[in-house]
């Protein structure tokens, strides 16, 4: 399955939004970037790093059968 991607140069307060918006998206078990919804299973991996020039955020998890 092919998933979505978004890349865009936004302001600091749009990236908090959008991310404030993924994070309702996940609270609420399914996740849409503007293509199909996919559904979020309740365990979650989750990794992040922080570097001078970036944040990485990494949410995985095993698809819902």
């Amino acid at each position: 399955m092919s998933g979505d991607k978004v890349r865009m140069n936004v302001t600091r307060a749009e990236a908090a939004d959008r991310l404030e918006q993924i994070a309702l998206q996940l609270r609420n078990g399914a996740v849409s970037l503007g293509g199909p919804r996919v559904d979020v299973a309740n365990d979650v991996e989750f990794k992040s790093e922080a570097k001078s020039d970036k944040l990485e955020v990494e949410i995985k998890w095993r698809p819902i059968r």
